[in-house]
């Protein structure tokens, strides 16, 4: 058991440290500005414009790019975790992505790493109308991600996908018509003990007071001069190293716009002329993304995720076992993670199911089992893990009854903290009994001895000063059989 267990370990921290030398060699691989921006800056009024306090809601269509063998794709939690960060990069800009399906999972190695003419080749074969295409690969062209105009869809590396980067937001900029801020600079060093140019690879500098804002770089005049075309740190008020302008003032770029290149640590927003601009675009040009959905409210997790099967550490056999649970209000799916380890460390089985239960057939250890569940819906990701519940596999049957009690009736439901339960059994021999309450992560919070003798029984059991919530009264004999209720305290 220990030796397949390690093997795991090992297996698994060797993707890891494969995945963590996989760095992508550069930022962003978009250069330029596109032709529609241009047009939009030169008479801004001749577009509509965003109706500040309304949203905007997009459908997002995310594939989910893996080798020829099926692995290396990039995990569901994580990809909640990224669309969570995207919507919140968005919020300010009053633009959010939903989704109409499922992920969609791709197996192909020549796709999950590729160079722009196995993306343009990827992108042209799955991509959606309709919806804004995202793939999540291995690695996209030695780039965390780059926009392609030609196919219209994204691509972004997983190793810049986490909870905390903005890659995700940025490529979904340069999709909505934005470039980066130091247009013109784009391959070339600046040196910052030196004045800069006025005019770098035919385009012409941006200079700090403004005179030319609207014809220089980004052409947005509420970003400021950014010269810094590789990825940058920024100080502790978001400013890059110092930098000089054409007209030898220095100055320091904003490290806080999304479209820049400064570390993801730095960027958190979009302008309100780039906002105006993603707006523009979408009313002119991409229209087919407007669909007016049915908009879902958040997940309520007020109450948490309350199991039923198996019952807290209940022994389950190593054949197929069902884990259920009650609905949670406004979720639409659940992502369903099992372990043998109770830090989930590493996962036996992860899926995201549309009901609430999941039939798995994973359970191959004879030893406790963890579990855990996470409610979305397709609006609302920016959800959390349950709390992680806990079951016994063993290869013997499973001892769900206590055949001498012929009836088992719990009262009042709910019940009121620190009052009695009373329990009614009725039972045709004499043993005994431990009756304990268990809360949903399976500690023991009580626990009386009963010795029961054959006929009708009216006990009953003192609840603790414990918090409101759903917990379980276990009845348990001496060969370890095992009755269960579930009791809600208020």
């Amino acid at each position: 058991m220990k030796k397949i267990i390690l093997s795991l370990l090992a297996f698994f921290l060797l993707l890891t440290i494969s995945d963590a030398q996989n760095q992508p060699e550069s930022y962003c691989g978009y250069h330029g500005k596109s032709e529609w921006l241009k047009k939009y800056q030169q008479n801004p009024d001749a577009y509509p414009k965003r109706k500040s306090g309304v949203i905007t809601y997009l459908p997002m269509a995310v594939h989910v790019l893996g080798r020829d063998d099926g692995t290396g794709y990039f995990p569901p939690r994580q990809i909640l975790d990224a669309l969570c960060t995207l919507n919140a990069d968005l919020e300010d800009a009053e633009i959010q992505f939903y989704l109409e399906d499922d992920f969609n999972y791709i197996d192909n190695s020549e796709w999950f790493e590729h160079d722009f003419r196995g993306g343009s080749t990827m992108m042209r074969d799955n991509r959606i109308d309709g919806f804004v295409n995202s793939f999540i690969v291995g690695d996209p062209a030695g780039n965390c991600g780059y926009y392609s105009p030609g196919r219209d869809a994204l691509a972004i590396s997983k190793s810049c996908s986490g909870i905390n980067d903005h890659t995700w937001a940025h490529e979904v900029g340069h999709l909505l018509s934005l470039p980066h801020p130091f247009v013109g600079w784009e391959g070339t060093n600046v040196v910052a003990t030196e004045t800069a140019p006025n005019t770098v690879n035919g385009n012409e500098v941006e200079k700090l007071d403004r005179s030319n804002c609207r014809n220089a770089a980004d052409g947005f005049c509420d970003t400021y001069p950014d010269y810094i075309s590789n990825r940058w740190s920024c100080n502790n008020d978001g400013e890059s190293r110092e930098l000089i302008d054409p007209n030898g003032v220095p100055f320091r770029a904003d490290g806080s716009l999304i479209m820049s290149y400064s570390n993801d640590a730095c960027a958190n927003r979009f302008s309100s002329d780039q906002t105006d601009a993603m707006h523009a675009n979408i009313q002119d040009e991409r229209q087919d993304l407007l669909k007016n959905p049915n908009i879902l409210a958040d997940v309520d997790l007020e109450n948490g995720v309350v199991p039923i099967t198996p019952a807290i550490g209940e022994a389950v056999t190593t054949g197929q076992t069902l884990i259920s649970w009650e609905p949670v209000k406004n979720a639409t799916h659940y992502y369903v993670e099992i372990s043998v380890f109770p830090n989930m460390a590493v996962l036996l089985e992860r899926k995201i199911v549309s009901t609430t239960e999941f039939l798995t057939d994973a359970l191959t250890f004879e030893r406790p089992h963890f579990w855990r569940v996470r409610p979305f819906n397709y609006f609302d990701f920016c959800t959390s893990n349950s709390d992680i519940f806990t079951f016994d596999v063993s290869s013997a049957s499973s001892t769900k009854t206590i055949k001498e009690i012929e009836s088992f009736v719990v009262a009042p439901v709910p019940a009121e903290r620190g009052s009695d339960l009373l329990i009614q059994l009725a039972t045709d021999k004499a043993f005994s009994i431990n009756a304990s309450l268990i809360s949903l992560t399976g500690q023991v919070l009580k626990t009386e001895a009963k010795d029961l003798n054959a006929g009708q029984h009216n006990f009953k059991f003192g609840l603790p000063d414990v918090a409101s919530g759903v917990y379980i009264l276990s009845l348990q004999n001496d060969k370890g059989e095992r009755l269960i209720k579930r009791v809600v305290v208020n």
